[in-house]
């Protein structure tokens, strides 16, 4: 790796820490609530996605399927989200959150909304915009697909 890149990857990497930081997503707790970020993920997954199976969830957000399969678990455990067989092929289960599901999801939704809007209520109208380009640019450039909702 030339100098160059390595002052580049150095970069970046600061920036993700930095960001990850910033956004308190190493806290077991992220967003104050009981769920880490890949249990919170998963909610918005499930309360966002339509008919959705466990399947599709690993491929869309990249889980390990035994990660995921122990995240799931745990949520029917909690009676945060229920199984029914798919009346189109009946060896698929679809996921929908139940009401305790939905509570727990409108949490997590408002609770993050409420820390964006804080971090980006600090910045000045110019400066938000700036930001938000900037994060634009990112996933341009990183190749991301436009998220579904």
């Amino acid at each position: 790796m030339d100098t160059d890149l390595q002052h580049l990857v150095e970069d970046a990497r600061r920036f993700n820490r930095f960001y990850t930081k910033q956004m308190g997503v190493l806290r077991r707790d992220v967003l104050y609530c009981d769920f880490s970020l890949a249990q919170s993920r998963l909610i918005y997954e499930v309360a966002n996605g339509g008919e959705t199976t466990a399947t599709a969830l690993a491929v869309e957000l990249d889980l390990d399927s035994g990660h995921l399969s122990r995240i799931l678990r745990s949520f029917r455990k909690r009676g945060l989200i229920k199984q029914v067989r798919s009346e189109k092929d009946g060896r698929q289960r679809l996921l929908s959150l139940t009401p305790q599901g939905e509570a727990a999801f409108a949490l997590i939704n408002t609770r993050s909304r409420n820390q964006i809007a804080g971090m980006l209520g600090r910045l000045s109208k110019n400066d938000q915009n700036r930001l938000i380009t900037a994060m634009q640019t990112i996933q341009q450039l990183l190749g991301s697909e436009p998220e579904h909702r």
